[in-house]
């Protein structure tokens, strides 16, 4: 699933955004949404340095793969982080 041409944004209420199963699902635009981005499982590809919403929410990993397609370096500004995962570099 790729979100790329409407940004996720609060609305009425907080919302967050929660990757689980495997799949991949693709963020191609800045979104404003504020409670946060949580990687469980599968592939997270982010597309946008303002993707995972604002600094308002936290960053969570889990599980999974994070990736980028887009060609290019991306950051996060400053967002809160917490990973609960081993983590491996692998280069090839």
């Amino acid at each position: 699933m790729t979100i790329g041409t409407t940004a996720i944004s609060n609305g009425t209420g907080t919302i967050a955004v929660i990757k689980q199963n495997s799949g991949k699902l693709t963020l191609n635009i800045a979104n404003t949404y504020t409670g946060g981005t949580t990687l469980n499982s599968g592939i997270l590809n982010i597309n946008n340095s303002s993707a995972l919403g604002t600094i308002a929410g936290t960053f969570v990993i889990n599980g999974g793969i994070i990736d980028n397609s887009s060609g290019g370096l991306i950051t996060t500004v400053n967002y809160p982080q917490t990973w609960v995962i081993i983590y491996v570099y692998w280069y090839k």
